[in-house]
């Protein structure tokens, strides 16, 4: 595996010299938990505002389509200003890289005046993240692909709490089990985290007696059952089968969380969810429906999206597109940016923030494909840095 990482920081290193700021080995390599044919290759790289993306692709591209089942996944990509904006946005990257990450090249330090993560924001992102895999118990809702996927990222998840391999036997249920138990070791350790208590008596449901309620995301068209509580003997005894006969043809997917769980994952992490109503209320109570969220949550959780576009899934697309497939590249990613440009309409109508226009267009066909890259990655960045200045300022 280190021999993977050496065939990139090699070349890139000679070619880029001080433009490299930064490489960061972090995840299950760093960790020593590295599964061949599992686990992927976390890699984020930091480049100074100088630096060459398209010498970067031209780099990793022959890389990619040699080694491309040991590294899984290109890595992430970020100028430095950018990095150290989405590592104040994702705490819990931010903490990894400080505590479990491996500093492989760092021309200076970029991570020491970072905040350290508090242990309840470590906490939800646990339980979002665990939110997020247990789609993994149904895999019959899923496309086969998807659920495979969600399976791996599961195993992932599990690896990275404990510290350990996952052995190959083990079921989505036993993972899923460890898992909350783990969050319910944490939620009795921190005195901040008030947990959700019913106004009234609960909607209960024969199937499923400690169900309290289900949400519904459009977008996605998954059922959101949310508990009272959850655990690791309840979701071991469920019958999850029985549960995807009663969902199938109606939905494409299902999570679980608790009402405590799901509460705080808004608040901290999708605030914007709260004014543009993600979460559609189907049955029984609605432990969303007395949740507040701040001005400098919902302007925090909105700069989330185009800082993760422009340092994880744009460059993750770039790096090993062909030539022939960056016009469609182009084409998907300005489609993201529209839902961004969406969002911020819907914010700006319901009055939660002022109008922002970027200082620039985004360029035409006529302008060549490489310019129009590299102003997706500008246009990302201002959309991030407008909220994440605004969020600072309202806090």
């Amino acid at each position: 595996m280190n021999e993977r990482v050496a065939e990139l920081l090699t070349p890139l290193t000679r070619q880029f010299g001080s433009d490299l700021a930064a490489a960061y080995l972090f995840g299950s390599a760093a960790q020593g938990t590295y599964q061949p044919g599992e686990s992927d290759i976390n890699l984020f790289l930091v480049l100074t505002e100088n630096a060459d993306l398209h010498e970067l692709r031209q780099i990793f591209r022959p890389i990619w389509a040699q080694r491309r089942e040991q590294w899984q996944r290109p890595p992430l990509v970020a100028r430095e200003n950018g990095f150290l904006r989405h590592l104040t946005l994702f705490p819990a990257l931010a903490r990894t890289l400080k505590q479990q990450g491996k500093p492989l090249v760092e021309k200076r330090d970029l991570l020491s005046g970072l905040p350290l993560m508090d242990t309840r924001a470590e906490f939800v992102w646990l339980a979002q993240e665990a939110m997020s895999v247990s789609l993994a118990l149904t895999p019959r809702l899923l496309e086969p692909a998807e659920a495979e996927q969600q399976m791996v990222r599961l195993r992932r998840l599990a690896r990275r709490i404990h510290g350990n391999p996952v052995p190959a036997e083990e079921t989505a249920v036993n993972l899923l089990s460890r898992i909350h138990l783990q969050l319910r070791q944490m939620e009795v350790r921190l005195p901040q985290i008030e947990s959700w208590q019913a106004e009234r008596r609960p909607t209960t449901s024969l199937l499923l007696p400690n169900l309290r309620a289900t949400y519904k995301k459009p977008e996605k068209q998954w059922m959101i059952m949310v508990f009272s509580s959850l655990t690791p003997q309840q979701i071991i005894n469920t019958d999850w089968n029985q549960l995807t006969n009663r969902l199938l043809n109606r939905y494409q997917g299902l999570q679980i969380t608790t009402a405590t769980q799901l509460r705080l994952i808004v608040e901290l992490n999708e605030a914007t969810a709260v004014p543009l109503r993600r979460y559609d209320h189907e049955w029984g109570l609605d432990p969303l429906g007395t949740l507040e969220v701040s001005q400098s949550q919902i302007m925090c959780a909105a700069a989330r999206l185009p800082s993760q576009i422009q340092v994880d899934l744009l460059p993750q697309a770039y790096l090993i597109a062909a030539d022939e497939d960056i016009p469609k590249l182009i084409h998907d990613f300005q489609n993201k940016m529209l839902n961004i440009q969406l969002e911020h309409e819907l914010l700006h109508r319901i009055e939660k923030i002022d109008k922002f226009t970027p200082p620039e267009p985004l360029p035409g066909r006529e302008i060549p494909p490489l310019k129009r890259v590299e102003a997706l990655f500008q246009h990302l960045g201002w959309w991030a840095d407008y909220y994440t200045q605004r969020s600072q300022r309202l806090a």
